[in-house]
């Protein structure tokens, strides 16, 4: 099958050709049928095909989709190149794969039910053409699609599904709706002219020269951000704007608009759209154990020493930022709990997987994933991790327990702290420089020490690299380094929705990170005024520089190092420096204090304190506090009046000074008033919003109460449910129990078929017509070697299952006959999910058939007449010979009394015989005279037995007749004309004449020769030839039976008698009867002759 790309000389790579990939299942054929009818011949498109097909017969799609479209239509081989205006279809057997505008058939290495074809290729189109992929889900049962729909939207594709209530089978549009990455729900006949509308679209606007819309200015793009952040409370305008603007343009693709002023305008009227394009922009791409080699680093470099280390008593954190819909925060969580089974510990896990999406928060807190995770995650970790409902796989109790999901922003929230591994994988790549060094400082700030940061194959730590160590470059896997940061995280709680207490303190503090840069203008700022010792504090008093000699004023403390100046300062100087500081930073002046006296050493210092607001860019909001000695003075009177400086400068000093202490006291005490003034009003606001928050508190505290009596009442609910179902359970298990017994225990052999018509069960007796084993189980029913002499199997089980119309067959096996019967298998919802064959034994019923078959034709080809009636009389049956006597037909007879075909003077026949012969159980014999349907009558000898069932009641009556109306006319004919001779002749000689019937049953004996013989006719009655005649003359009777014609003569005493004995026939020439004459010939005539015959 492979055909590479030098037998097609004439296919190329198109770069810009935009592909939809189509993926179907059961009901898909007529869903593509459609769509293809609906699709013009020339839009210039590729379309490519994933149905589900049956992987052991040759597919007859390419040969009908030619009759449903203009385009060409083709299998796909391996290698060609996908040209525009083309069909391609998958064959059966294979799994396709897209890769720099080629297919591949790849040929998959799992078990046929778990194939998702269509998921693999919408992975491979997503990651080849980007936003040039579009992804259809037609028609099918299950889940496949879902992933690869995820997939495709992720990578900026469009996503369409068909409507399910259009859908035979709606289990697949469902599942890729109920992702959220839909981007349209449509009919089959709107889905052709959306995709050409979205494709034109795309096309006007990449006639436009760069990834960004021509003449929108930068503020146009900045309402978008204001009206996002205002609707959903996070700001994308720091986020990488190409990624963001691709984004936006995608949803003006799908909503067919064309400048961002009326996308804004959208927005405006559409809330929705809000959301949409928020869930746009956080590109929740992801999968379980995505890289693979990755996640096997991360758990020999990272889990396996940080769980070596571990005390036994602490807990293991790990924190997953930007988890999305869960899958990466459970892979660590699997990988962590794997390792501690490796190890054999017992650690608390704890893992805070958060995002800013609380769509996708919700659905990893749900725990629940479509069948597809099954080509990521391995058989083992499915069994060990996830229990299978319906065609879900949900996370056990193990796992799910040990993770906490919450709505979080990393850049404005405050981190997680102290955990031993973060993973930010992804996420970095979306963000603008500004936003990763902000981002970089927080994770490393939320590890412990030899913490792991975990980041993606594309991400790097930029110009932070300092702060980790790398542990493996290839999986972007580092480690926690213990270095001095001057770069303080920082925290935008104003998004948060509960109250918190700011600190009394406004003024900004200024990070420390650039000393050299601050001590350089400190310097600039001193030596233009002054060169004294001096320090640099902000308004709090905290130092962010000293100058030298600073010693003489400020010393430190016993006790935790402060390097606040009030603390610093020496006796005396606390008080004045407090005020002076405060007033100078609020009024933004400079103030000062002349000939304060300080204890330095052992001696006291007069000096002159400088506080000076600094105005030097980045130095702005500090204050520059300056320690100059104070000149020596003499006083006004002390020149004047030359007194001695003891006398009057003493008390006039101390006096100076009390007053300058005194108004220092006044101004802290009001700067005290005024900030307790301020922190009154800060602790009465805050009180405000405590009680506010009681209230809240109070108000959930309630419903938490109600909530639990509700849990209450459904535990209450769920127990009775629960003992329901555990009766349901015990009902179910005894009956597969009597199931299972009943299919071990019948004769009969049962076969279970599925829609595939594999074997899914069988009972033992079907083993001695089938070459069944245990290991038979799935495999195709094709595939077995029967034992019966029947090669129509597999063909009547594919029209029974297509017709759904059952079918029996008798088929041989050996020198027995079986009846195999196949019937359509329904669900209890009424659904045709199989074929039932059951095979039963009936060698007996064909020999009693055929032996009924022999009775019957032996019935009808009788020479007798022969009735079977029901108990009172009426006629059930009637044979051939039957109808040809009496002319009448089946349907005339058919129910009739019996004794309505008898002539007059029968009436009490039914009540006399039929009774009689009912209740004595015993034969009965006489003549009837019958009529004919044309009005004829005819004698018959009958005979009535009763036939009886099991319990030896009579249930019909059967009359075996012999028409004797021949004999009967011969018996008139005889009597009468004796009666003439008798009557005319009264010198007759002696004459006897005897008639016996075909079976040599006596019918008639007359004559004056009997006595002779030693007969009297009175004892003829009932007898048969034998009993009669001699052995000689019964000998000669049979040969006239036969047609001979017999003369003898004997002597019988003084009496010499002439015997003749001559066959009796009816008009068709039919013997019927024979008679013996007897005759005295004692005397003859005159001519010698014997006397009168």
């Amino acid at each position: 099958m492979r055909e590479n790309a030098d037998q097609h000389p004439t296919d190329k790579l198109h770069p810009q050709l935009y592909i939809v990939g189509i993926g179907a299942s059961a009901g898909g054929l007529k869903a593509i049928e459609q769509f293809l009818r609906h699709t013009p011949a020339d839009t210039g498109l590729a379309y490519v095909i994933v149905q589900h097909l049956e992987p052991s017969r040759e597919s007859m799609l390419p040969d009908l989709m030619r009759d449903w479209t203009g385009m060409a239509v083709t299998q796909v081989q391996d290698g060609m190149y996908v040209g525009p205006d083309k069909v391609y279809i998958i064959p059966p057997n294979y799994t396709l794969a897209l890769m720099n505008g080629r297919l591949h058939l790849m040929t998959p290495s799992e078990p046929h039910f778990q194939w998702r074809p269509v998921d693999y290729f919408f992975r491979s189109l997503a990651d080849d053409c980007a936003e040039r992929a579009i992804a259809v889900i037609f028609s099918g049962a299950g889940t496949d699609g879902a992933l690869g729909i995820k997939a495709v939207k992720g990578a900026g594709g469009l996503t369409i599904a068909q409507t399910p209530e259009s859908a035979t089978y709606p289990s697949m549009p469902q599942s890729a709706i109920e992702t959220g990455e839909v981007d349209l729900i449509l009919p089959l006949e709107e889905m052709a002219s959306e995709i050409l509308a979205y494709v034109d679209h795309a096309h006007t606007l990449q006639q436009h020269e760069g990834p960004v819309l021509p003449g929108e200015a930068d503020h146009v793009w900045q309402k978008i951000f204001y009206l996002l952040r205002s609707h959903t409370g996070h700001d994308f305008s720091q986020y990488k704007q190409s990624t963001i603007r691709r984004r936006i343009e995608r949803r003006m693709l799908v909503n067919r608009i064309d400048n961002l002023d009326d996308y804004v305008r959208y927005l405006q009227h559409q809330p929705r759209e809000m959301d949409v394009l928020f869930g746009d922009l956080l590109i929740g791409v992801t999968h379980f154990f995505r890289d693979a080699e990755a996640f096997e680093a991360l758990r020999k470099k990272a889990i396996r020493p940080l769980i070596r280390r571990k005390p036994y008593d602490e807990t293991l954190r790990i924190w997953v930022n930007g988890c999305s819909t869960g899958e990466e925060a459970y892979s660590i969580a699997i990988l962590v709990h794997e390792e501690l089974a490796v190890q054999g510990r017992q650690h608390k896990v704890q893992v805070f997987a958060t995002d800013i999406n609380d769509s996708a928060i919700y659905k990893a807190r749900r725990g629940e994933y479509s069948e597809g995770i099954a080509a990521d995650v391995s058989p083992e970790r499915l069994e060990r991790f996830f229990e299978r409902h319906d065609k879900l796989y949900r996370v056990k109790p193990l796992i799910r327990d040990s993770l906490v999901f919450a709505v979080h922003n990393a850049l404005q929230d405050p981190p997680f702290s102290n955990v031993d591994l973060v993973s930010c994988r992804n996420l970095l790549i979306y963000l603008g420089s500004e936003l990763q060094d902000k981002l970089v400082p927080l994770l490393h700030y939320a590890l412990a020490p030899e913490g792991y940061a975990f980041l993606g194959s594309s991400e790097t730590l930029g110009h932070h690299a300092r702060l980790f160590k790398t542990v493996d470059a290839e999986a972007r896997l580092f480690q926690h380094r213990a270095v001095p940061s001057n770069i303080q995280p920082s925290f935008d709680l104003q998004t948060r929705p509960v109250p918190h207490l700011e600190p009394p303190v406004r003024h900004k503090r200024i990070p420390m990170n650039k000393p050299l840069d601050l001590q350089e203008a400190a310097e600039k700022a001193l030596l233009a005024h002054h060169t004294p010792p001096a320090v640099i504090v902000n308004p709090d008093g905290d130092i962010h520089y000293f100058s030298d000699n600073t010693g003489r004023y400020l010393e430190p403390t016993a006790g935790e190092a402060n390097l606040n100046l009030l603390h610093l300062a020496r006796q005396g100087l606390r008080l004045l420096l407090s005020n002076m500081v405060r007033k100078a930073a609020r009024d933004q002046v400079e103030v000062v204090e002349h000939e304060v006296q300080v204890q330095v050493n052992d001696h006291i210092e007069t000096i002159d304190l400088v506080v000076r607001p600094l105005d030097h860019g980045e130095l702005d909001n500090l204050l520059l506090v300056v320690f100059e000695r104070a000149a020596t003075r003499r006083t006004p009177a002390q020149d004047a009046e030359g007194a001695a400086p003891g006398e009057i400068e003493v008390p006039r000093q101390r006096v100076l000074e009390l007053e300058r202490d005194l108004q220092n006291t006044r101004e802290h005490l009001q700067a005290t008033v005024e900030d307790l003034e301020i922190s009154n009003e800060e602790l009465t606001s805050a009180n405000e919003e405590l009680q506010s928050a009681n209230e809240e508190l109070q108000s959930t505290n309630e419903e938490l109460t109600s909530a639990k009596e509700e849990l209450q009442s459904v535990n209450e609910e769920l127990l009775t449910v629960n003992s329901e179902l555990e009766g349901k359970i015990d009902e179910l298990s005894r009956a597969n129990d009597d199931l299972r017994n009943l299919l071990t225990s019948v004769d009969i052999g049962i076969i279970f078929l599925d829609h595939k018509l594999r074997i899914m069960r069988y009972n033992p007796a079907a083993t001695q017509f089938l070459n069944l084993r245990e290991e038979d189980t799935d495999r195709p029913i094709s595939h077995l070697v029967s034992r019966l002499d029947y090669d129509g199997l597999v063909d009547d089980a594919e029209e029974v299952l297509e017709t759904l119309v059952a079918k029996e067959v008798e088929v041989r096996l050996g020198f027995g006959w079986h009846m195999l019967r196949m019937r359509p298998y329904r669900t209890s919802s009424n659904v045709i999910d199989g074929i039932i064959i059951t095979i039963s034994d009936i060698s007996e019923q064909k020999h009693v058939q055929q032996n009924l078959r022999k009775l019957s034709r032996a019935i009808d080809q009788s020479t007798s007449l022969i009735v079977i009636m029901d108990v009172a009389g009426n006629i059930d049956y009637a044979n051939q010979r039957f109808f040809e006597v009496t002319y009448y037909t089946e349907q005339e007879l058919a129910g009739q009394p019996y004794h309505t075909l008898l002539a007059e003077g029968t009436e009490t026949f039914r009540h006399e015989i039929l009774d009689a012969v009912i209740q004595s159980r015993m034969q009965w014999q006489g003549e009837l005279l019958h009529h004919t349907a044309n009005s004829d009558t005819f004698w018959a000898a009958v005979t009535i037995s009763p036939l009886t069932d099991e319990h030896h009641e009579v249930t019909h009556l059967i009359a075996v007749e012999e028409d004797i109306t021949a004999r009967k006319q011969l018996e008139q004919t005889l009597r009468e004309r004796w009666t003439e001779r008798a009557a005319t002749s009264s010198s007759a000689p002696q004459m006897a004449v005897l008639v016996f019937d075909r079976h040599l049953q006596y019918v008639l004996g007359e004559g004056n020769a009997l006595p002779g013989i030693g007969i009297r006719e009175s004892d003829l009655e009932g007898l048969r030839a034998g009993d009669v005649l001699p052995s000689e003359l019964e000998r000669y009777y049979r040969a006239a039976l036969r047609g001979d014609n017999v003369y003898f003569e004997r002597e019988s005493g003084d009496l010499r008698f002439g015997i003749q004995v001559m066959p009796v026939r009816d008009g068709k020439g039919r013997i019927i009867a024979g008679v013996v004459i007897l005759w005295d010939i004692g005397h003859q005539s005159e001519d010698g002759e014997p006397g009168q015959r």
